[in-house]
């Protein structure tokens, strides 16, 4: 819908008015999505969001040793921030065996609802 307003001259904000979005929100789209002469094509830019979607590199705590390691404290009640700490120290020289906190957070909120388990603690 951008992409027409603009060929009819409308202005960036006319256009942000028009679609209920702020005025900063279609100038960076406008900047983000223009071709090298500065003209805008709205096919362009989806096909663009769609390679960039697909470039998104998957979650590391859906599988493997990582997401075992971290569920695992998670149920024995580790906050994120020892969770990826700790990691660091167990594999210090192995890359693929690093998460960010952040990270954890966000699993652990959308995907991770796990039961209490059994750490060696007694919960009396």
């Amino acid at each position: 819908m951008i992409a027409p307003m603009r060929i009819w001259g409308w202005s960036i904000r006319s256009i942000a008015s028009h679609l209920g979005r702020a005025p900063s929100t279609i100038s960076r789209e406008l900047r983000r999505n223009h071709d090298g002469t500065g003209s805008y094509s709205g096919y362009w830019a989806h096909r663009d969001v769609q390679r960039r979607r697909r470039a998104v590199r998957r979650s590391c705590l859906t599988s493997g040793e990582l997401a075992t390691d971290v569920q695992e404290k998670l149920r024995c009640r580790w906050s994120p921030e020892q969770i990826a700490h700790r990691v660091r120290l167990e594999y210090p020289h192995t890359t693929q065996m690093r998460i960010s906190h952040q990270t954890i957070y966000t699993m652990s909120s959308t995907v991770m609802k796990l039961p209490a388990a059994s750490c060696g603690v007694s919960q009396n």
